[in-house]
């Protein structure tokens, strides 16, 4: 093989590598959003409110961990879901509980599992902007406020990860990082 053909095969093979902003996408296979299920703006909203709470309180140790998650990306589901049909109060109380679970999951995270509590809320801050461009420019921005507030948390609790476990998850963070820089940019910009 010729060195040119090489060259070319090569670059065929590198090229969709580079994703966003120069970096393989960290979240590539991640799992998405659930439906949303019962919204805020149903009457039901407080019965469903009341099972998953009784969930929680009777999910023993190992268990309340991805039961906080799977609440947490509901909440997340609901809030764009409310945002996309424009009940912003609706939307406002989803994202209320989504943090909430977030600043839950960050408090509980025993040593061990605070690898696993950053990137579950990483994932689900990427998943939150990179939806965040398609939800209607007049109602987005309380997403981005608790996103923020979200990247907060994950952002402490990362720091106190052990150096290794870090650094294993620096692409994920910074794409993250570099998404909610995105999402304000697009925001002053009027897109």
């Amino acid at each position: 093989m010729s060195r040119a053909a090489l060259a070319v095969v090569l670059l065929g093979w590198a090229l969709p590598l580079w994703a966003g902003h120069g970096l393989l996408n960290a979240f590539a296979g991640i799992a998405w959003l659930p439906p949303a299920g019962t919204t805020p703006d149903s009457p039901w909203y407080a019965a469903d409110r009341l099972q998953e709470r009784s969930a929680l309180a009777l999910a023993d140790a190992a268990a309340r961990p991805d039961l906080i998650e799977a609440i947490a990306r509901e909440k997340l589901a609901e809030a764009e879901a409310m945002l996309r049909a424009g009940k912003l109060d609706a939307a406002a109380t989803a994202l209320t509980h989504w943090q909430a679970l977030a600043q839950t999951r960050v408090a509980e995270a025993a040593p061990a599992q605070q690898g696993q509590a950053v990137n579950a809320l990483l994932e689900q801050q990427y998943i939150a902007l990179t939806d965040y461009l398609d939800l209607p420019r007049a109602h987005r921005v309380p997403l981005l406020t608790a996103t923020r507030a979200v990247a907060s948390a994950c952002t402490a609790l990362l720091a106190q990860l052990p150096r290794r476990e870090r650094e294993g998850l620096f692409f994920r963070a910074e794409e993250v990082r570099w998404s909610l820089e995105m999402a304000a940019a697009a925001d002053e910009q009027g897109l």
